[in-house]
Formats: C-alpha cells, structure tokens, sequence
C-alpha cells in the first residue's frame, strides 16, 4: 500500500494536470473567442460597406431621377413658348392664306 504522504502527493498531481489541462482549455477558449471577435467585425465591416454603396445608389438614382424632371419641365416650357412663340409667324401665314383666296 501507498503511504499517506504518496496519497497526497498523487493527488496533487492530479490536480496539477487537471489545472495545466484548464488551463489549456482556457487558452483555447480565448483564441477561438477572439477569433469569433474578429470575424464579427469584419463583417461588420462589409455590411457597413454595402450599406453605404445601396445608399449612395439610392441617392444617386433620386438625383439623376429629379434631374431629368426638371429637364422635363425645362423642355415642356420651351417647347410651349415656341409654339406660342411661332403662333405669331402662324398667325400671319393664316392671314396670308385666307387673303390670298
């Protein structure tokens, strides 16, 4: 049979190992969780990216789209005072006609 002193000592050992493997265990943890960390803001990264790209093409769109309304308009007012414009040269042409017959 084993002593009392071998006892004690075995079973310090034991804790020993169990402490080295906890602590291992530990390490572990803490690198995967960093890990983890790091992935998570990468994405975080990449999604704050693609938000900025969606939003600045919504933007732009908008811009580009309010853009060719006032174009629109520009040209609907041009072209309304033309012809009220050559209404004038109509207007004679008319009279010349009706004159004439």
């Amino acid at each position: 049979m084993s002593t009392p002193e071998e006892k004690v000592l075995e079973k310090v050992e034991d804790h020993e190992r169990r402490i080295v493997e906890l602590e291992k265990n530990h390490y572990e943890m803490k690198n995967g969780m960093l890990r983890i960390e790091n992935t998570v803001l990468q994405e975080g990264k990449e999604q704050k990216q693609l938000l900025n790209t969606l939003l600045d093409h919504f933007f732009t769109e908008r811009k580009e789209i309010r853009a060719n309304k006032v174009k629109l308009s520009e040209l609907r007012w041009t072209t309304i005072v033309g012809l009220l414009g050559s209404g004038g040269a109509l207007l004679i042409l008319l009279e010349w006609l009706i004159t004439r017959f």
